[in-house]
C-alpha cells in the first residue's frame, strides 16, 4: 500500500482480507466493547447505531462477546481497507501502526 509515494504496507492480499473486520450494532454497547481497542474508522449513520473496523486480533472470548451483544462481524473488503488505513482522519494507518 502506498501513500503519498511512500510505501506504508506490503503484505499479500490474502493476510490484507484478514487484517481487519467491521462491527456493527448498538452504538452504546459498541463503544463499550471497543474500549481499549485500536478502531481503524469509524461511522455513525443511524443515532442508534454505529460501525467501526477494528485490526482482526481478537481474542476469541472478545469475538463471542460482540456476537453475544447481538453484533454484527464481518471482514473489510481490502479496497475498503486501504481508503480506511491511509485516511488523515482519527485511525489512519500511522495511529494503527502506532498502537502495536
Amino acid at each position: 500500500m502506498l501513500e503519498q509515494g511512500k510505501k506504508i504496507l506490503h503484505m499479500p492480499v490474502d493476510e490484507l482480507k484478514e487484517y481487519a473486520i467491521e462491527v456493527s450494532g448498538n452504538r452504546a454497547h459498541v463503544t463499550q466493547w471497543a474500549n481499549g481497542l485500536e478502531i481503524i474508522t469509524e461511522t455513525g449513520i443511524e443515532e442508534d447505531s454505529m460501525t467501526i473496523v477494528v485490526q482482526n486480533n481478537l481474542k476469541k472470548e472478545k469475538r463471542i462477546q460482540g456476537e453475544k451483544l447481538g453484533f454484527e462481524l464481518k471482514p473489510v473488503a481490502p479496497s475498503n481497507l486501504c481508503l480506511y488505513l491511509t485516511d488523515k482522519a482519527r485511525g489512519g494507518i500511522d495511529d494503527v501502526l502506532n498502537y502495536r
